[in-house]
Formats: structure tokens, C-alpha cells, sequence
């Protein structure tokens, strides 16, 4: 295959479509506008552009061609469907080199769908948008997206999925620094999966994160309370190999005892191996402690 004679191809098919879509003009334009044939024959042109273009592997061509036939099939009343594929498939194009374009492009797709009801896509586009922001580490607007992508999931009553981007957000916070925030949130989501048969499992991995957060912020009362409520929240708790690793951490942090908090989490890792996020709580947490043996002598 000729990559440079696709993009050609591509080329002319995006300038015949645009003369279609432009073929009325003047005063007959304005009066009657493009039938919803020539909008429709248009959008199809629009579409074989894009595919010349993505077999160039000439993405931002891709998307434009993508977004023209998404404008245009948007611009036909019972075709709303078909535009908010066509951005979406835009947005897919365009994360191959130019990632703002392609989250306005998901964006586009995502008010469609809302519009129709559809928000299982919208919680799939929501998702996607927001693993792009968090690869750019733009997390704040990453966070926006988790909890939209979270809000779309439950309107269609996929808890199960919802429940795993409000873990994400949670966890995005916190490493944003705003452990009391993320505190709650893994709480709430705790709380919630306590009452789910198929959740209910996860809930001490959620109540450890929420600890965990509790000590960052230096409030050892406030995270010796916090076990407290866990246990009265979840009675497997306390037992579970989770509940011990925050009740040893705890108090390894009131009596500033930094070797005991290293060996009690190494100890956990030995069994379940610490994943990336609580590896860097566990470290802040030591470190507070290190700051504060300093600020002692």
C-alpha cells in the first residue's frame, strides 16, 4: 500500500465532500438549505476521507475528516447517533498526536450521547478522557473526569464500574495532596461497597487507603479514631491482614517510631506486594514521621 497516494486520495475525498456540503449558495442556500440526502452523502465522503488518511496513518487529517462528518451528520435530526460516533471516532485519531484535540473531540461525543440517553458511552468516553488527562499528569482535570465518568456509570446502574473510577479519583487526590478529601471519598466508597454482596470483599483495601490518608495529614488521634469507626463499619477489619498493617502504621506513627513502621510494612509487602500509590503514602507517611524525630532534637 502507497501511503502517499491514500493521503492523496484522502485529500480529494475531503474536497468533494466540502464541495457538496457547500454546493447550494446564496439566497436558495439560505432559503433551502441541503437536503438531508446531500448532508448524508456528504458525511459518508467525509468518512472514506478519514479512512484514506488513518491507512496513511495521517491522523490529524483522520480527525478533521472525522469531525467534518460528525458536524455534518449532527446537522440531520435523526442522525445524532451517527455524529456522536463519528467525533468519537475523531477522538481515537487525534490521541495519536494531538491529545487536546482529542479530548474535545471525546467531549463532543459525550454531549451527543447525554442528549440520547446513552450513558454507558458516555461513562466509556468519560474514562478515556480522563486515563489521557492522568497520562499527561493533569490530574486535577483528570479528577473532574473520573467523577463524571463515575456519575454516567451510575445513571446506568453499572455500581460496579462507578465504584471503580471513584477509586481512581480518590487516589488521584490524594496524591494531589488533599488527604482529607481523599479520605472521605475512599470512606464513602468503603461504605458503599459494605453493602454490596459483589463489593463488599474490597472494602478493607478501601478503609487502608483511608487510614493511610488520615496519617498524612499528621492527625494521629483522628487516624486512631478513623480504625475505631472502621472496625465498627466492617467487623472482619481489625483481623484482616489489611486492618493489622493500619493499626501497626498507626502506632508506629504516635510513638515515632520509624524502624517499627518500616518493619511492619515490610513485613505486609513480603505477603501482598505494596502497589505504586500505597508505596507512596507509606513513604510520605515515613517521612513525616523523620521530620518529626528532627524537629525533637
Amino acid at each position: 500500500m502507497n501511503a502517499s497516494r491514500k493521503e492523496d486520495e484522502g485529500d480529494n475525498l475531503l474536497a468533494e465532500a466540502e464541495k457538496k456540503v457547500a454546493a447550494r449558495s446564496g439566497f436558495f442556500k439560505s432559503l433551502m438549505g441541503l437536503s438531508s440526502s446531500n448532508k448524508e452523502e456528504a458525511a459518508e465522503m467525509f468518512v472514506k476521507a478519514a479512512n484514506c488518511f488513518k491507512l496513511a496513518k495521517a491522523w490529524t487529517k483522520a480527525g478533521t475528516a472525522l469531525e467534518r462528518a460528525a458536524e455534518t451528520y449532527a446537522d440531520i435530526s435523526e442522525m445524532q447517533y451517527e455524529a456522536a460516533s463519528k467525533y468519537s471516532e475523531a477522538g481515537k485519531a487525534y490521541k495519536n498526536v494531538d491529545i487536546k484535540k482529542a479530548t474535545h473531540a471525546y467531549e463532543n461525543a459525550v454531549n451527543l450521547y447525554s442528549d440520547a440517553a446513552r450513558f454507558q458511552q458516555c461513562a466509556r468516553l468519560k474514562k478515556e478522557v480522563a486515563e489521557i488527562l492522568e497520562s499527561e499528569n493533569q490530574n486535577a482535570a483528570a479528577l473532574d473526569a473520573y467523577n463524571a465518568a463515575a456519575d454516567f456509570y451510575d445513571m446506568d446502574d453499572a455500581k460496579s464500574n462507578a465504584n471503580s473510577m471513584r477509586i481512581k479519583a480518590a487516589s488521584l487526590n490524594a496524591l494531589e495532596g488533599k488527604f482529607a478529601e481523599s479520605a472521605d471519598m475512599f470512606e464513602s466508597i468503603a461504605q458503599n461497597a459494605l453493602g454490596s454482596n459483589m463489593l463488599k470483599y474490597g472494602a478493607r483495601e478501601h478503609l487502608l487507603k483511608a487510614g493511610l490518608c488520615r496519617l498524612c495529614i499528621s492527625d494521629v488521634i483522628g487516624a486512631q479514631r478513623a480504625v475505631e469507626s472502621y472496625d465498627s463499619m466492617d467487623p472482619t477489619f481489625a483481623t484482616s491482614r489489611e486492618g493489622k498493617l493500619l493499626q501497626a502504621v498507626v502506632k508506629a506513627v504516635d510513638e515515632g517510631d520509624v524502624d517499627a513502621f518500616t518493619n511492619h510494612v515490610f513485613e505486609y509487602d513480603s505477603l501482598s506486594k505494596l502497589d505504586e500509590w500505597k508505596t507512596t503514602i507509606l513513604l510520605k507517611i515515613k517521612n513525616n514521621i523523620k521530620a518529626d524525630e528532627d524537629d525533637l532534637t
